[in-house]
C-alpha cells in the first residue's frame, strides 16, 4: 500500500482584528509559523571593511526569524567561497552600482536640505512680515489715541489762574479710553 504525504491544511482564518496586525511587518514576523520549514528565515551576510587579511574580509553571518535577536557567527570571506551564483551576481552588481547609488543619495539629501532651508527661510520671512504687521497695527491705534486725547476748552467757563489743579487737569489716557 502506497502512502502519499498530504500537505497540512492552511492555518485557520484569524479575526478581523488580527488582519490589521498582519499589515505590520513586525507583528507579522512574530506571528509566523512555528514550523521551521514554513517560517520566514532571514540570513544576512555583512562584509566588514577590509583588514587586508590573506583569507579576505571578516564577514558577519546572522540568522533570525520571528523578530527574535539573530544568531551571529563570523568567518573570513574567502572561506565562504565559492558563493552560490545568485549571491555572486548580486554582489558583483552591487559593486558596480555602488558609486552611482552613493552619488544619487548624496544628491537627493542635498536637494532635500536645500528645499528645507528654502522652506525655513520662507517661514522666517512670513513670521517677520507678521511681526511687522502686528507692530504697525499696534502703532496706528496708539497714535490715534494720542491725538484724540487733546484737551478741549470748556466755553461756558472761564479759566482763572486761581483755579484748582483738578479743574485744569488734562484728561488722562487710561485703560478705558
Amino acid at each position: 500500500m502506497k502512502t502519499e504525504a498530504v500537505p497540512d491544511p492552511p492555518p485557520p482564518r484569524r479575526d478581523e482584528e488580527d488582519d490589521v496586525d498582519e499589515q505590520d511587518p513586525i507583528v507579522s514576523l512574530e506571528q509566523d509559523s512555528d514550523d521551521f520549514q514554513r517560517a520566514t528565515i532571514s540570513i544576512v551576510m555583512t562584509l566588514l571593511p577590509t583588514d587586508r587579511h590573506p583569507d579576505g574580509r571578516l564577514t558577519l553571518i546572522g540568522v533570525r526569524s520571528h523578530n527574535l535577536p539573530p544568531q551571529l557567527t563570523t568567518a573570513r570571506f574567502n572561506d565562504l567561497l565559492p558563493l552560490p551564483e545568485s549571491l555572486s551576481q548580486a554582489l558583483t552588481r552591487w559593486e558596480q552600482t555602488f558609486p552611482a547609488a552613493l552619488t544619487a543619495r548624496k544628491t537627493q539629501r542635498e536637494a532635500r536640505a536645500a528645499e528645507q532651508q528654502t522652506r525655513s527661510l520662507e517661514q522666517e520671512k512670513k513670521r517677520e512680515a507678521e511681526r511687522q504687521a502686528r507692530k504697525a497695527k499696534v502703532a496706528k491705534p496708539t497714535a490715534a489715541k494720542t491725538t484724540s486725547v487733546a484737551p478741549t476748552p470748556k466755553p461756558d467757563r472761564e479759566q482763572h489762574s486761581d483755579d484748582s489743579p483738578s479743574n485744569t487737569a488734562l484728561p488722562q489716557a487710561g485703560l478705558f479710553g
